[in-house]
């Protein structure tokens, strides 16, 4: 799995008995989503999780400019018999923003100083494992503004989504 980039939001919702109208809810969700029309949009399915656990989630995402995506990541599954709502939004920025940039040249100038001074001390070993780890990853700069009003919009929308296939779901 592809990083998503920095987790900016979550929240998740359990609603009691309705864990058998899981499919139903989700089902409605994806046509609610469709029906926004919302230009650019990608849903996808993926895992998410750690090393151990992974959950399945569906992926809405969107470019907000410059490269950067947002994407709001849907997670809806039976609880026993009550129903969890997981949404969490991720912003990913793109390499081109100056931040990342000057990250990745600092990191790269760190390794070089490291294997300049490996031969002769202790301390290029140190350089060069601190330059790996001030490497971007995930590339996750600040949004600019638009790129952010952009991104929050997806985010909401993904909510009105889910609450009117809730709703949906709940009456049939």
């Amino acid at each position: 799995m592809a990083t998503l980039g920095k987790e900016v939001r979550t929240g998740q919702d359990i609603i009691a008995g309705m864990g058998n109208k899981a499919d139903r809810v989700k089902a409605e969700f994806l046509m609610q989503i469709e029906q926004r029309q919302i230009p650019g949009l990608k849903v996808s399915e993926s895992n998410i999780g750690g090393f151990t656990s992974l959950r399945s989630y569906t992926l809405i995402q969107k470019s907000v400019g410059a490269g950067a995506t947002a994407t709001s990541a849907v997670r809806i599954e039976p609880y026993g018999v009550d129903l969890v709502v997981e949404r969490r939004h991720f912003e990913m920025s793109g390499f081109g923003t100056g931040a990342n940039v000057g990250k990745l040249f600092y990191a790269i100038a760190v390794i070089g100083a490291g294997l300049l001074t490996l031969a002769f001390t202790l301390a290029g070993v140190i350089l060069i494992i601190i330059g790996i780890l001030l490497l971007p990853h995930g590339i996750t700069a600040e949004f600019s503004g638009t790129q952010r009003q952009d991104s929050f919009l997806l985010k909401d929308a993904v909510q009105m989504s889910l609450t009117k296939a809730i709703k949906i779901a709940h009456a049939g």
